[in-house]
């Protein structure tokens, strides 16, 4: 694919939008036009959330409503309790929904936002010419730093979520996100949110660089060179952005996972990543890095063609509104001058 494929042209409205496009409308309030990437990025994180939290609670009752049903409320309670003792993770969402809800209001707010204006900014510094894939790697690996050091919900989370997979007795009792946060700060200071998290960090800036740098130029090929529909384009280059997202994100998280493993005594072999990294590639070669690609892929994914259609639509609804507010304030004196 050419590097002019990845940005949509203006002079040819024919063409649908892609997912990060200039949506600014050139008579919107100045106001609205600086928020606007990030109401929209903000809204398809919560859409996404919302659908994902849906489809989990569903399944979650389905499944204890089988149970009920073939074997009596009974066997139901005893399902329920296996599964939130075996898989912390369930109590943990249902629970947490809210926290996780905060977590996409601020985290892909702030990632999907700043990727958009920090593109306009760079495709203005090339003249208006589209950028290169390295600057769009670079722009996507920039706006998931600034999402997850500006997501503090999220750091709380994973603090959160480390404290409910801890025995009853070692667990401390966060009321909510706003407590842990509180708590974390008094005990240890701001720099207490950021402790242990640099691997989570590193991890989503990775997954974030492949998955808006590979979007567009995808999408663009596809619908473009390919002659798919706009919403085939849209799933398609969902998918090869899950891909690429995939690919970026689990290498950095496997070199972690290796170096955060104790031998046989207890003792931890590397102390730091670039020692594990070149000890993992001498010991396995390549193909240590993509280990449960497939696996990582498949959940990965999911989430990734999810997110860009809810910000597909965000994008549209927010473009339909800005249409009529116009078309009302052009309106607006042919209207006064009637009566």
């Amino acid at each position: 694919m050419d590097d002019s494929d990845s940005i949509m042209v203006e002079d040819t409205p024919k063409n649908p939008t892609p997912l990060l496009s200039n949506t600014f409308n050139n008579n919107s309030n100045n106001v609205w036009r600086i928020v606007k990437p990030f109401a929209n990025g903000g809204l398809a994180g919560v859409l996404t959330t919302s659908q994902a939290y849906l489809g989990f609670l569903g399944s979650y009752n389905l499944l204890l409503h089988m149970a009920e049903s073939s074997r009596g409320p009974d066997y139901a309670a005893q399902i329920k309790s296996q599964l939130h003792s075996k898989h912390p993770p369930i109590t943990f969402i249902l629970k947490r929904f809210p926290a996780l809800l905060l977590l996409q209001a601020t985290y892909t707010t702030a990632r999907l936002g700043s990727f958009e204006v920090l593109t306009r900014r760079v495709e203005a510094a090339n003249g208006g010419r589209p950028l290169t894939l390295y600057q769009e790697a670079c722009c996507g690996l920039t706006s998931g730093a600034i999402g997850a050091y500006i997501g503090l919900p999220f750091l709380a989370i994973i603090h959160m979520r480390t404290n409910a997979s801890k025995q009853a007795a070692q667990q401390l009792n966060y009321r909510n996100v706003f407590h842990e946060v509180y708590q974390t700060v008094t005990a240890n200071g701001v720099s207490g949110i950021l402790k242990g998290t640099s691997p989570a960090m590193n991890v989503i800036m990775a997954l974030n660089m492949g998955m808006l740098a590979s979007y567009n130029r995808s999408f663009s090929y596809l619908h473009q060179s390919l002659g798919f529909s706009e919403w085939r384009a849209k799933l398609g280059a969902g998918f090869v952005s899950g891909f690429f997202a995939s690919a970026c994100g689990l290498p950095i998280s496997n070199v972690y996972t290796i170096m955060r493993t104790p031998d046989a005594n207890g003792k931890y072999l590397f102390t730091s990543f670039l020692d594990t990294a070149s000890t993992a590639f001498k010991i396995g070669g390549p193909s240590i890095f993509f280990k449960g690609f497939v696996k990582y892929f498949a959940r990965n994914t999911p989430n990734i063609m999810v997110i860009t259609l809810s910000l597909s639509l965000s994008l549209s609804l927010s473009q339909y509104i800005c249409e009529q507010i116009d078309i009302k304030r052009e309106d607006r004196p042919l209207e006064e001058v009637n009566e």
